[in-house]
């Protein structure tokens, strides 16, 4: 790799590629927007080579860019480590322009905050493999402060997945509304939910200790605008 922030030609690229690539979700100055970490300081929490594998892979809500070479990698990760040095070094020539970019991302509401599309605003799908046709839809998650007939259950945007009992029981959380569920594999029925501490906006796990069935759900929180929270909440099947 060359030097970071020398006012080369990889820095050029890096900083176009990540204004292609990286703007649209962390701001066109890369300064964060609605809960989305900024990375103008990020080397500073994190290592080079965590920062190449992030772009690669994704990591939490962040996919993966797998679709980017090793030297278009490279080159970003040298601009994100490098931007602060290269503030002072501005490149009068480069051989890639960018005449428009996309300076956010931000989700189109309405205003009383929910999204301008019709519900349900999140889903839980049962897919045959085989066949690639839906078994069933249901909506996942509620927004309480949504007071339309016509949508008893809105759906939430939801991040997280479902762990799946030998009995054919589906217990999910990952919605906004904080919500842990349960629902007959088969059918799409719901069949049990509890509140909890904070989203748990991750896969449920299932255990035996002595015999008895647990599922256990990390309560972290922290997306969406949800408060953030340090709490593992296990259930025992009877």
């Amino acid at each position: 790799m060359k030097e970071v922030g020398d006012g080369s030609e990889g820095s050029s690229v890096g900083q176009s590629l990540a204004q292609i690539h990286c703007a649209r979700c962390h701001g066109g100055d890369l300064q964060g927007l609605n809960g989305i970490p900024e990375l103008q300081n990020v080397k500073l929490r994190l290592e080079t080579d965590s920062i190449k594998t992030i772009i690669q892979k994704g990591r939490g809500a962040m996919p993966g860019m797998p679709n980017l070479s090793e030297e278009e990698t490279n080159a970003i990760t040298e601009f994100l480590v490098g931007m602060e040095e290269a503030k002072d070094h501005r490149v009068e020539n480069t051989k890639i322009e960018v005449p428009y970019s996309i300076s956010s991302f931000a989700r189109f509401k309405d205003d009383r905050g929910f999204p301008v599309v019709k519900p349900p605003w999140g889903t839980l799908n049962a897919i045959d493999l085989n066949t690639g046709e839906y078994l069933w839809t249901v909506p996942l998650g509620h927004e309480e402060s949504l007071d339309d007939p016509n949508n008893p259950v809105s759906g939430l945007e939801n991040y997280g997945g479902p762990v799946v009992t030998k009995g054919g029981v589906l217990f999910i959380a990952a919605t906004k509304d904080e919500k842990i569920r349960a629902f007959h594999m088969k059918t799409g029925k719901k069949l049990w939910e509890d509140q909890l501490s904070s989203g748990g906006y991750a896969t449920p796990i299932t255990y035996q200790v002595d015999g008895k069935q647990y599922v256990v759900i990390s309560c972290g929180g922290g997306k969406m605008g949800t408060p953030s929270g340090d709490e593992y909440r296990a259930y025992a099947l009877e």
